[in-house]
């Protein structure tokens, strides 16, 4: 286990997004814009049309890549994650009309049906990226 210290909050960040948007792409455009280099996801929540989430396929090391899709109007229950280098990295649990949840990483193609809101908060004085372990191949958060 490790931690790091931030200085004080910077920005607070709303973004709204609206039908068709790509929910990742949207909001890396945003990050780029606003030139958030660290910041956690604080709140989000969404519809969507269409989406895809990685998950965890097994308990070993090393990781196999799994990938959910489903394409059905979905409620977004939570958004969540932190932005290290500039890159978001997003957990969400979704729902679907006769109330099954599944949740994992957001990825490119999680459609907006009607409507987005993600609020994100900027940290200061932190440095951090995600770099591969080369033990576990997991992309773990470590000071720049």
């Amino acid at each position: 286990m490790q931690h790091w210290l931030a200085g004080p909050l910077g920005r607070t960040c709303f973004i709204r997004m609206d039908n068709g948007d790509d929910f990742l792409q949207s909001l890396q455009t945003a990050v780029d814009t606003e030139a958030i280099q660290f910041g956690v996801v604080i709140s989000g929540i969404a519809t969507f049309k269409k989406c895809r989430l990685h998950q965890v396929l097994h308990t070993s090391y090393p990781p196999s890549e799994g990938f959910l899709e489903l394409e059905e109007p979905l409620e977004v229950m939570n958004v969540d994650g932190i932005i290290a280098a500039g890159q978001p990295h997003l957990h969400c649990t979704v729902a679907t009309k006769d109330g099954k949840a599944y949740g994992g990483h957001i990825e490119p193609g999680c459609i907006v049906l009607y409507l987005a809101e993600v609020c994100v908060v900027e940290a200061s004085d932190v440095q951090m990226q995600r770099i591969k372990d080369t033990t576990t191949h997991v992309a773990l958060l470590r000071p720049d």
